[in-house]
């Protein structure tokens, strides 16, 4: 049995993935083991649009299971995003730690309709050392930088860079 489950293959992972988002995230082309492998990672963002965020790496440690845990290392990257993380999922409780989100603004309007009315540009990074979700509430905190803002509704004039940190 030790032996199946250590080299159980990222396909497994994939599918765990894909049904559990309810195809929300895709994860596909995958290679190695659910442990430590990669593949391409897909996000719906709306009903009829994938973006295709590259080839993600993941390493899953099999140490913290033994307390419960799911500790998870992802790296993502494509020609215009880079994305880090480590996600840690317990009983009721997600942290994401050291998280490096980085995108061009113009994605903006994929996740949130109303940004396509201002029409975006420059770059955002989301980024937290630690970030805990919990029943009770949140704890950490969470930086977005927006660099070289500017907007279309604007004519596209420089805006300069922009901070928001919530906590």
């Amino acid at each position: 049995l030790f032996f199946l489950v250590s080299l159980a293959p990222a396909s497994w992972l994939a599918w765990a993935v894909n049904q559990k988002s309810g195809v929300a995230v895709s994860l596909t082309r995958t290679q190695g083991t659910i442990w430590s492998g990669e593949g391409r990672l897909g996000i719906l963002a709306r009903p009829t649009r994938s973006i295709d965020l590259g080839l993600v790496k993941w390493r899953l440690s099999p140490w913290q299971l033994l307390t419960g845990a799911i500790n998870l290392s992802i790296s993502a990257k494509s020609s215009s995003s880079r994305i880090t993380t480590d996600v840690t999922l317990r009983r009721g409780q997600i942290q994401l730690a050291n998280t490096s989100i980085q995108f061009p603004a113009q994605l903006a309007k994929e996740f949130y309709a109303p940004a396509a009315l201002i029409a975006p540009s420059g770059r955002i990074h989301i980024k937290n050392d630690n970030w805990t979700m919990k029943p009770d509430g949140i704890e950490g905190e969470i930086e977005l930088l927006w660099r070289s803002a500017s907007s279309a509704l604007l004519g596209n004039q420089p805006l300069g860079d922009y901070r928001l940190v919530a906590t």
